[in-house]
């Protein structure tokens, strides 16, 4: 039955068989030796080319990431955008037995919510950017808004040198497709797999921290949303930011045992 059905719960199990849903359990469990799990999410189907393509850039950011003492990996800028609401209810709360659950409403549509952008290496967060609302995220806003501020904010800590050296780690996103500009301000750029977020310290790390952080927080103003961000951005230890490009490393790693499968 399982075999057709692997996806049936005890209880039709139970129905179909006409035999007590403690005895369907313990078949699965004891005799069959299966376990009921939830599928685990991944945010594309990566196909056969797609999978190679990621062993192979992965190779490619490991020969950058390991080939730099400690120090020197603070010359590998990542960063990138997501949305952020102005409205962060609770998802968690300790509560009694007798108490019921309490419910969530997901974000809907029409819910205001802002584009953030953070660029940040071991050593620190280097540019914070809002988008101003009615405004998209373009080549030219990227190249004006971001990728200039960030040049001039590196550039005052070695002002010779400027960005020459900087290692500069974007996803593959439109607005990020300007590698004439990148170059020309003396950039390196890293390359990104495609579809993978799982290896991109912004997406497996800063950005879901981040967030887990601004629950229970309402902001009447972009500007008022903006100090919070600072604030939460500036608390966070370069320990923390060095353990998320050691893990980095290691999924980039372990993308390779996998064949190019999600970590």
């Amino acid at each position: 039955m399982l075999q057709n059905e692997p996806m049936l719960s005890q209880k039709k199990i139970s129905k179909r068989l006409g035999i007590h849903h403690s005895i369907v359990h313990r078949i699965l469990t004891d005799n069959l030796g299966l376990t009921r799990v939830n599928f685990k999410w991944i945010p594309h189907h990566l196909n056969a080319d797609q999978m190679k393509k990621r062993v192979q850039q992965s190779k490619i950011m490991l020969s950058i990431l390991e080939g730099q003492p400690k120090r020197k990996l603070a010359t590998i800028i990542t960063g990138d955008e997501t949305w952020i609401y102005m409205s962060n209810p609770r998802s968690s709360m300790w509560i009694g037995s007798e108490v019921p659950r309490p419910t969530r409403v997901s974000h809907s549509i029409g819910q205001k919510k802002v584009m953030v952008s953070v660029f940040w290496s071991t050593t620190g967060f280097h540019l914070i950017d809002i988008l101003p609302p009615g405004q998209t995220m373009t080549k030219q806003y990227f190249i004006n808004q971001i990728l200039h501020p960030l040049e001039n904010s590196l550039s005052r800590k070695r002002p010779k040198r400027r960005v020459e050296g900087y290692f500069l780690h974007l996803d593959n996103a439109k607005s990020h497709l300007v590698d004439e500009q990148i170059s020309e301000m003396g950039f390196t750029r890293m390359v990104q797999p495609p579809y993978s977020p799982d290896l991109a310290p912004s997406d497996f790390f800063l950005f879901g921290y981040l967030k887990y952080l601004l629950e229970g927080h309402e902001f009447a103003s972009v500007d008022q949303l903006q100090n919070h961000l600072d604030k939460i951005l500036k608390s966070i230890s370069k320990s923390m930011l060095l353990d998320a490009y050691q893990e980095w490393i290691k999924r980039l790693h372990r993308c390779i045992e996998l064949k190019g499968e999600y970590v």
